[in-house]
């Protein structure tokens, strides 16, 4: 009995041996494994580092930014350019600031918005180096979505409403005032405040359709749809004739026919004197090519039709 005891006794001690030295082992290479991950990440973070502090080094932040102004005022308007003397005075953007602008035509004015103050209108002098800003606040209207030049020193400022429905509004740059608020969808002038005309549109997913507007600039009926009929876009020439092209869509909003307009004025007032029929859906966008001849959009994206009037 005393040699099987110190035989189990022998054997017992032999096995902690092994389980102590099993797990010496294991955690020394774990711990050699960790270092080697740590060295790795740490080499990977100082190599990230390096790239980081590398480009900020190779790219100018100051030139990048009025470069890719200089670049967006080039789109808009080939012949705008910065002022060389005062560009602090101009926006300064970079890729998540992008920005709408126009130049004037005698170069002394550029309007532009930047997305960060999107009803905030930025008007430069050039001549006078000064920068003034309006607040674009009409009741309804958010974001500015588009800029034009109405005249030399009126400039139309387009802001969003709804889908069907925005506000414009112009200002007069040198007094920085108002001089025009139309909510409308869509509108039109030739020359002068007084060309002005506008479509008021039905209300937005409205049931009742149609009966939609187009006004002057004293809010005067020039012409009105009948029921289910929409005004998609609209546009007037120098003898104060009308294109208007509009949809007659069902219940469900969806497009039954598309007709193109003309109106001549007769007097103060305006008489239909052609109706064409279009392909369905097309003439978003409509404009006199001359007193004989109209340009519409098809519903080919990018191609435009000319229709020639057949009574002029």
């Amino acid at each position: 009995m005393k040699k099987r005891e110190k035989r189990l006794v022998i054997l017992f001690v032999l096995v902690v041996v092994c389980v102590v030295c099993f797990a010496v082992h294991r955690k020394s290479k774990l711990s050699d494994t960790q270092e080697k991950s740590n060295v790795s990440m740490k080499q990977g973070k100082s190599d990230i580092l390096d790239v980081d502090v590398q480009e900020k080094i190779d790219i100018p932040v100051t030139d990048r930014k009025k470069d890719d102004w200089q670049n967006h005022l080039s789109e808009l308007d080939e012949d705008a350019e910065l002022d060389p003397e005062n560009p602090e005075n101009m926006i300064q953007k970079d890729d998540e600031d992008e920005a709408i602008a126009i130049c004037s035509e005698d170069k002394k004015y550029t309007v532009f918005v930047r997305n960060e103050d999107p009803q905030v209108l930025h008007i430069y002098n050039s001549e006078e180096k000064k920068l003034d800003q309006i607040n674009v606040t009409s009741d309804l209207a958010t974001d500015i979505m588009t800029l034009e030049w109405f005249d030399q020193n009126q400039v139309a400022v387009w802001s969003h409403v709804n889908p069907s429905l925005g506000c414009l509004d112009i200002y007069d740059v040198n007094s920085l005032e108002k001089v025009v608020e139309k909510y409308c969808s869509s509108y039109s002038w030739t020359e002068g405040i007084d060309t002005l005309i506008y479509v008021e549109p039905a209300p937005h997913f409205s049931s009742d359709l149609g009966e939609e507007k187009v006004l002057n600039i004293d809010d005067e009926i020039l012409y009105q749809t009948e029921k289910n009929e929409l005004i998609s876009s609209v546009d007037n020439n120098e003898n104060e004739d009308l294109a208007i092209v509009v949809n007659k869509e069902n219940n469900n909003f969806e497009i039954q026919s598309t007709d193109l307009v003309i109106l001549n004025k007769k007097g103060k007032k305006y008489k239909v004197k052609e109706k064409m029929r279009l392909e369905k859906g097309a003439g978003r966008e409509v404009n006199w090519v001359n007193n004989k001849k109209i340009s519409y959009s098809s519903k080919k994206e990018g191609v435009n039709k000319v229709k020639k009037l057949k009574n002029n």
